[in-house]
């Protein structure tokens, strides 16, 4: 009985997280995650107080994850990988005297760090702006 309670668990955040995925968060409605995963809404709230609760529980699914040597590494290999292109960049630049004199490996910290701050903004907006519409659409 407990293996089926915590596969029903499973079902839930495996469903809301491909819900909130591809609609967001606040477009995903409670209806909308038991359905997807073919549970009940009871179960659902057997296991999750809210939807808000449920993705926390999700959130620590991830940052439980990150904590793994090799998936960690799989996650920032992109941001590593971008450092060392625009960290060439500028030191060639600075070689050819087309940039002042600057930090090649700090100016690369920023240009990413910066280019990921702004891709993480637009995800944010773009779901509220989502979320705006969809609720002027329902009324």
């Amino acid at each position: 009985m407990q293996q089926r309670s915590e596969e029903t668990r499973i079902k839930s955040l495996d469903s809301a997280g491909r819900l909130f995925s591809t609609r967001g968060f606040s477009a995903a409605s409670v209806d909308e995650i038991p359905a997807e995963s073919g549970i009940s809404k009871g179960a659902f709230y057997h296991h999750f107080e809210s939807q808000q609760a449920l993705f926390l529980a999700l959130l620590d699914g991830w940052l439980q994850a990150s904590r793994d040597k090799t998936i960690w590494e799989a996650s920032i290999a992109p941001y590593r990988r971008y450092h060392k292109y625009f960290t060439s960049l500028i030191k060639k630049g600075v070689e050819e005297c087309s940039f002042v004199e600057i930090d090649p490996g700090l100016a690369s910290r920023m240009i990413v760090s910066t280019a990921m701050g702004l891709f993480l903004q637009s995800l944010l907006v773009n779901s509220l702006l989502n979320t705006s519409k969809e609720k002027r659409i329902r009324k």
